[in-house]
């Protein structure tokens, strides 16, 4: 065969290999979701200090060929080693533009979380209510957010598994999902927020809150490869047997 010959067979070959790269990352590429929190949220008080919630503007990146369901999002905050509870969403929500001022929360709310489409190659932004609960207990009462101590916040994405997903070790009440985004975060208070969020960011009776603290977040994100959970991400206990890749910015 001649030189010629051999740069003819090659130079198929790369086109064949570019066609296929081409047809995969257009066609063929699984979803792959990012999240991002944005720059701040607004944290509050439950009733009687019983949970800790906060809204927050969530940008939300499908970097694969296809589109996803968001089936759900969820994670966990903690504060050192002696402070620890689950963060999960609980609805979708608006900003009153006309009634917004310092300090207020001027959310409308929309729609409750249940899940959403992510369309491929596109970023949606909503606004989301987190709900952290249940809060640690001190001497049998919610164990409430400390000033200056650093408090790292993790959020998981979930979409619906497929046919590559690894199955073993599966829940049954959580077969069919796998994680594919994350955002890793953290969040610091002074002694004069925490002193604002505990006397002027608490619900009534009837859950009415009349302000919120602004806080600002600094974090990452990244996309998870196909994994699937061993047990539900609700479940305090799955935060122990959870092995997820470090996000990257």
């Amino acid at each position: 065969m001649s030189l010629t010959d051999v740069l003819s067979v090659i130079a198929i070959l790369v086109s064949f290999a570019t066609f296929a790269f081409t047809a995969y990352e257009q066609y063929l590429k699984s979803a792959q979701i990012q999240l991002v929190l944005l720059e701040e949220i607004r944290l509050s008080y439950g009733y009687q200090f019983s949970d800790l919630g906060y809204w927050c503007p969530v940008a939300t990146t499908n970097l694969g060929a296809v589109d996803a369901v968001v089936l759900h999002i969820s994670g966990q905050v903690t504060g050192g080693r002696s402070w620890a509870a689950l963060v999960e969403w609980q609805a979708f929500g608006s900003v009153d533009v006309d009634k917004q001022g310092e300090g207020l929360p001027s959310f409308r709310l929309a729609d409750w979380a249940e899940s959403f489409v992510a369309t491929s190659r596109k970023m949606r932004t909503d606004w989301i209510y987190f709900r952290i609960s249940p809060l640690p207990l001190a001497n049998g009462k919610p164990d409430r957010i400390k000033p200056e101590t650093e408090y790292s916040l993790q959020l998981y994405a979930e979409v619906p598994a497929t046919r590559w997903t690894p199955r073993r070790n599966l829940d049954r009440r959580h077969a069919g999902n796998r994680l594919s985004g994350s955002w890793t975060g953290s969040f610091q208070l002074s002694a004069d927020d925490v002193a604002y969020l505990e006397n002027h960011c608490v619900a009534d009776e009837n859950g009415l809150i009349a302000n919120s603290l602004i806080v600002k977040l600094s974090g990452t994100s990244g996309w998870l490869r196909p994994q699937s959970p061993t047990a539900p991400v609700t479940d305090r206990r799955a935060f122990d047997q959870l092995k997820v890749p470090r996000p990257s910015t």
